[in-house]
């Protein structure tokens, strides 16, 4: 342990004798370390992360691919979306499900204390909490008391980020009445920290039992209607029971509840009736949830989260050149320490915790570095992709990646050129060295291949960000049919506030008058 804390505190006045070459190579390592960290922070909440309930692993998302009628509510896969009357078929099967769940995300205009807010609300079924095992901050969570009359209960939990943003976390929220939609909705609990649904980027601000969906969604009931598709449907399996069991157990039951659909399907042909009968469920794992915004961007993460990498990797070889030329500087240095007895394990030792201080300095600037980009990137998602729920924290992964970068970063610059300068013997140091201090043949050749790997990476980061730029412009000139300058797009919801149809229609009209006479000035 002293040989070690000598070698250290000699690495770090070499460090400080080479100031130049000791901020060159930070800052070469934080730009790298840096700008992985942000991108790791991303795909880390995207495509790593599990729902923070109880067992996600044993979470199934229902599927049912084929042909679907009436009225489908999807956000890009309809095989994924069924109809009340279908859910509550499915999940009487309880020989492999310990509980099926859904849920169905709406618009909420939120009322209370003088202040109306838009918002997110979820309808949920009354065994949502219970089957994923969320437990309340406060009060109570939903329920199947609270499900199984449509319009008797109309209670709600607010989600724990609403609770402490708009009620400060006050514990008196507990039995207050707000307006949900102009509906009356009583306060009964808070869901747990950290619970933000089971998809990611919507996070609903509160949860509202599904037997209330006419009075959250008063334009369009759907309960009762078999062919109006608009849940998606998730189940936890029962203990010792396989994904591949309970798709065999579930598709039992499931022609007898699409015979049952068909029965309210009008004007279809044989071939569409068989097409639709001969549908199947299809699970999929759901430890991470839906899987909607990992469908879409996990192609692009993966691509950015490569070429991030391929930066890193620029960084350590630029580094490593660097400690190669400081090595062939330092071989008369080697090759007295060789002579008084210095082994190569010792020198070699001498050089890797040089290269890990540096690699300690680049990931402590590349972390500060990376808060920074997190923030930037993680607003700019937010508020231009509209993808919720994203946060700039730094938390036990990204704390672990970035050190876990560091350390590879000290091993992947450090290692070669140690290893390298420490293998020649005396003769061959001083023989190389001569009397100036200019670095060997075998050095230099080393070096030379470096410097083409590095080139040959950049051109490869080069190529694709220009490829994504190009992307990115002929997205950008794609004629839409219509000029999109200054254009901004709105929606109003009347029924929300309390508006019937003689109203809406009202308003509608007035608002066509307007606008017919704001043009006919122009």
């Amino acid at each position: 342990m002293t040989n070690l804390w000598q070698d250290v505190r000699f690495g770090l006045r070499m460090l400080a004798k080479n100031p130049g070459f000791t901020a060159i190579a930070v800052l070469t390592l934080a730009l790298g370390i840096g700008a992985n960290t942000a991108i790791f922070s991303l795909f880390n909440q995207v495509l790593l992360r599990r729902l923070p309930v109880r067992n996600p692993e044993q979470l199934v998302v229902l599927k049912s691919p084929g042909p679907k009628r009436g009225h489908v509510w999807s956000d890009g896969d309809d095989s994924e979306i069924f109809s009340y009357p279908l859910y509550k078929g499915l999940a009487k099967n309880t020989s492999v499900f310990d509980g099926v769940i859904a849920r169905y995300q709406f618009g909420a205009s939120i009322a209370s204390h003088g202040q109306t807010d838009m918002g997110s609300g979820e309808l949920v079924t009354g065994n949502y909490f219970e089957v994923l095992g969320v437990r309340p901050a406060l009060g109570r969570v939903l329920s199947p008391t609270d499900d199984d009359v449509q319009g008797a209960h109309p209670v709600v939990v607010l989600s724990h980020g609403y609770w402490t943003q708009h009620f400060a976390g006050d514990a008196r929220v507990l039995n207050q009445t707000i307006l949900v939609n102009n509906a009356a909705m009583t306060i009964v609990g808070v869901a747990q920290a950290g619970f933000t649904g089971i998809q990611v980027g919507q996070t609903p601000d509160l949860f509202v039992p599904m037997t209330m969906k006419g009075q959250m969604t008063p334009v369009r009931n759907g309960l009762d209607d078999w062919n109006d598709s608009f849940l998606a449907v998730l189940a936890r399996l029962k203990p010792g029971v396989s994904v591949a069991q309970a798709q065999a157990g579930i598709n039992v039951d499931y022609p007898a509840l699409l015979e049952q659909q068909m029965a309210a399907i009008k004007h279809i042909d044989e071939k569409e009736r068989q097409q639709f009968l001969s549908k199947k469920i299809v699970l999929y794992p759901g430890a991470q949830g839906r899987t909607t915004a990992q469908r879409d961007g996990g192609p692009a993460l993966i691509a950015l989260f490569a070429m991030v990498g391929l930066v890193l990797l620029i960084a350590c070889t630029n580094v490593a050149n660097l400690l190669l030329a400081k090595g062939a500087a330092r071989q008369r240095e080697f090759a007295i320490r060789s002579a008084l007895g210095a082994t190569r394990a010792q020198l070699m030792r001498q050089l890797i915790i040089e290269s890990l201080l540096c690699a300690i300095g680049g990931g402590g600037l590349g972390l500060v570095l990376g808060i920074w980009l997190m923030n930037i990137l993680t607003q700019a998602i937010v508020s231009e992709g509209g993808v919720q729920g994203l946060s700039a924290r730094v938390d036990g992964n990204i704390m672990g990646f970035a050190v876990g970068t560091t350390l590879a970063s000290a091993i992947l610059f450090g290692l070669i050129p140690s290893w390298r300068v420490a293998r020649s013997g005396v003769s061959q140091m001083l023989k190389d060295q001569g009397s100036t201090t200019s670095a060997g043949p075998a050095h230099v050749r080393f070096r030379k291949f470096l410097v083409a790997g590095q080139v040959a990476f950049t051109l490869l980061l080069l190529a694709g960000a220009a490829l994504f730029t190009r992307t990115l412009w002929n997205l950008r000139q794609q004629n839409l049919g219509l000029n999109t300058e200054n254009l901004i797009t709105f929606t109003i919801s009347p029924q929300l506030s309390g508006y019937d149809t003689p109203r809406t229609i009202a308003l509608v009209d007035q608002l066509r008058v307007q606008e017919y006479e704001a043009w006919a000035h122009v």
